[in-house]
């Protein structure tokens, strides 16, 4: 049998050409559905050669178009080949090399905002599934809208890339990227940027595993993120460099990086960074960085400095305020520990309140040369990213203060020093240590200061002895020039409740607490000696009460010594009108020339002075009275009670009206010799008579009134009924006898002759010695 054979061969042509045509047709249809599902409207190319492993070409045009706009890619000499699937048909990109690549972004018009300046969190790109396992382009250039402009990125990138396996479904690419921005580059929430990038980054599973970096970028026209930062720290340019770093050694125990089961691997690198247009701040640091989430930053040791020409916070000017800090610790996404080196230091070339300097006074508090040491200060923070914001903001450990100099007007210009323990957070500030002036007075310090709330401050102090009583002297503007203590201890506990928001004596809270123990010293020409006891003083809602329980002096001496001397009562005034209050006395006794003298318990108003006070005098010894007086020849004996009304006015001072003195019975003894006396008497007889009896004269009635005057001048009316036995046959004599005395003239006189230190004899003879002198000028 004749098989046809041309027939069959004919047959076999047109069955492979229709399954050509067919395959032309549906490879067609896949490269077709292939452009259009990743939006390719157009690819074209030059000097093609395709083989069943890959492609070459000499140039490559493609644009695509999605929801944000077009993307143009061009190349030069590009080279990809592909890996055919042991399953399937569909081959895998396996290579793709470039020696030029370009890609230009056109946003949509209609959806084209300006860059985006808000604090949103930018989440990390997304590489496409399609992409080769390896990528090798020697120069890449990528363009994108940048105002009226259009800015260039510039650089070099590759790509390795790992297989997929079973427990590891996705690839594992390696990206090294080295980049330059000629021109600042909008980045969204971040600001412009420009500058060298290299890096290498690990992507695995969609996260991005930063593996080494280096860096020289400039930052301009921040983001909205910069609002965070107070006005004054805000920057206008920032430049960024960071390097590659020695490993640090392991985490210390606490740091998120030291929990867990296993320590993230670290990234070392050393930062530095340089800001402007607000404060001037440098930063310099040796970092560690997780290349993986959680994200952690480790600080090895970071240094900051920072200076400023003014600012002005809280209601004070700081001129020149300058930080330098060193500091260790670590920060992540939402928490920070940071620990302040012994080099940390905060100065101040000046310190002032905004009111004072808005008003022009110079008697408002100034602080010059102001300088804080934090040295183990630790900083915790807790904060959230969107929006950002400080959630929790702690500060706590030692703090010391510094001050080159202090003016106010209730001090003497002094430097000070303040060593003590910190903790503040966003609620209150709480500042407690010791407190040192420049003459060596000390005092405890411990200031709570709430934010919302009064401020209340605790200050303790102790003051023993001459040395640190003269030491407090030289700190008090108003210290009195006459007062020299000597001896004993002054302890001083103080409270005071102050708001800021209301900052006026109406609203101001203090109770003072004064101990005495053996207090001695001198004031102008009166000394004292063996003060204990102790005082309160209580300012609240303008009202001022001073208290006394119990005080009890050894002895006061103005040129007649009294005591011991008991005290108790209170005093309470309006501080607008200190002088109109009310004094009560509870108790009033001191010890007198052998006797006592009492004021009863009672109040009285100084609104309404002169106040009448009665002093009752009991049982005086007239002998010891004479003995101080000095008056030659001049003795006697008996006792003497009475009382003295004293009219008492704060403006005016001290009135005695109509007071009585009487001996006590049966009398006593007076003895005159006095030469002025007899040379009366050698020219009246009577006066003869007189003289010869005081000079032994025995009375039973002694009698007298008393009245003072505020210019310092005694009038003492006498009464005396008695006998002298040698003169008349001793019968009886009544004599009444004026007498008028200066009392300050007499204090001075007594002062001088009497037994008082020699340091208040030198202060009278001063004053009498400049007295003179004034009336020789005159």
């Amino acid at each position: 049998m004749r098989i046809a054979w041309k027939s069959i061969g004919w047959g076999l042509i047109i069955v492979l050409l229709l399954i050509f045509l067919a395959g032309g047709l549906a490879a067609r249809h896949y490269w077709v559905q292939l452009l259009q599902q990743n939006g390719i409207e157009t690819l074209s190319w030059k000097g093609i050669a395709l083989s069943t492993d890959g492609l070459a070409l000499e140039d490559l045009e493609v644009r695509q178009s999605g929801p944000s706009g077009d993307l143009v890619v061009t190349g030069k000499k590009l080279e990809a080949s592909w890996l055919w699937p042991e399953e399937g048909w569909q081959p895998q990109w396996h290579h793709l090399k470039a020696r030029q690549l370009r890609v230009d972004w056109y946003p949509e018009k209609k959806s084209q905002k300006p860059v985006s300046q808000s604090g949103q969190q930018i989440s990390s790109p997304t590489l496409p599934s399609w992409l080769p396992a390896e990528i090798e382009i020697r120069q890449f250039n990528a363009t994108a809208p940048c105002g009226a402009d259009r800015c260039t990125l510039s650089g070099s990138l590759s790509m390795n890339s790992t297989p997929s396996t079973q427990a590891q479904p996705e690839m594992t690419r390696r990206l090294l990227v080295q980049a330059r921005v000629s021109k600042p580059w909008p980045v969204p929430g971040i600001g412009q940027v420009k500058g060298d990038l290299e890096a290498e980054l690990l992507v695995e599973q969609g996260h991005w595993h930063p593996q080494r970096l280096q860096t020289d970028l400039e930052l301009s026209q921040p983001g909205k993120w910069v609002q965070s930062l107070p006005e004054p720290w805000r920057p206008e340019l920032l430049s960024l460099a960071i390097r590659s770093a020695e490993t640090m050694p392991p985490p210390a125990s606490g740091s998120p990086l030291s929990e867990g089961s296993g320590s993230p691997d670290l990234l070392p690198l050393q930062l530095s960074l340089h800001s402007s247009g607000g404060a001037e701040v440098n930063a310099d640091s040796h970092l560690a960085i997780t290349t993986s989430a959680p994200w952690v930053i480790r600080l090895g040791e970071t240094r900051l400095d920072a200076s400023y020409p003014e600012l002005t916070a809280a209601g004070w000017v700081l001129i020149q305020p300058r930080v330098r800090a060193v500091v260790t610790g670590w920060l992540s996404t939402t928490t920070a520990s940071l620990v302040f080196d012994q080099s940390t230091k905060l100065k101040v070339a000046r310190l002032s309140p905004v009111t004072g300097r808005a008003t022009g006074t110079n008697n408002k508090l100034q602080v010059d040369s102001l300088g804080i040491q934090m040295a183990g200060t630790r900083l915790h923070a807790r904060y959230q990213q969107v929006p950002p914001a400080f959630e929790k903001l702690a500060l706590s450990g030692p703090v010391v203060v510094k001050a080159g100099q202090i003016q106010h007007p209730q001090l003497q210009p002094l430097a000070w020093v303040f060593n003590g323990n910190i903790d503040s957070n966003f609620h209150k500030t709480r500042v407690k240590g010791l407190l040192r002036a420049g003459s060596g007075t000390t005092a405890n310090l411990d200031v709570d200061f709430p934010y919302q709330g009064p401020v209340h401050l605790n200050g303790k102090m102790r003051v023993s002895g001459e040395d640190e009583a003269e030491a407090l002297s030289r700190v008090l503007a108003d210290w009195p020039p006459l007062l020299d203590v000597s001896g004993g201890t002054v302890s001083a506990d103080i409270n005071l409740h102050q708001s800021l928001q209301r900052a006026q004596p109406r609203n101001l809270n203090l109770s003072a607490g004064l101990t005495f123990v053996e207090w001695s010293g001198l004031y102008d020409r009166t000394a004292w000696e063996g003060v204990n006891g102790s005082i309160n003083i209580q300012l609240q809602d303008s009202e001022l009460s001073i208290d006394t329980q119990e005080l009890t002096i050894e002895q006061v001496n103005p040129g007649l010594p009294l005591g011991p001397i008991q005290l108790a009562g209170n005093y309470q005034a309006p501080l607008a009108e200190l002088s109109r209050g009310t004094l009560t006395f509870e108790k009033a006794f001191s010890e007198a020339l052998g006797g006592e003298i009492h004021v009863q318990p009672g109040s009285w108003d100084l609104a309404q002075a002169p106040v009448t006070i009665p002093v009752e005098l009991q049982q005086l010894s007239l002998t010891r009275l004479l003995q101080l007086y000095p008056a030659e020849g001049l003795a006697g004996t008996g006792i003497l009670s009475g009382t003295v009304p004293v009219l008492f006015d704060p403006l005016t001072g001290i009135e005695i009206d109509r007071g009585r003195i009487d001996a006590l019975k049966p009398g006593g003894r007076l003895q005159l010799t006095a030469d002025r006396l007899k040379a009366l008497a050698s020219q009246n007889e009577t006066m003869k008579v007189v003289t010869r009896a005081l000079e032994d004269f025995h009375y039973s009635v002694l009698d007298s009134g008393i009245d003072y005057d505020g210019d310092g001048t005694l009038v003492l009316t006498l009464h005396l009924k008695g006998r002298n036995p040698e003169v008349g046959d001793g019968r009886p004599v009544v004599l009444n006898i004026n007498l008028e005395e200066n009392i300050p003239a007499l204090l001075k006189s007594l002062q001088l002759s009497g037994n008082v230190s020699e340091r208040v004899k030198d202060r009278v003879r001063n004053l009498l010695e400049r007295r003179q002198q004034n009336s020789d000028d005159s």
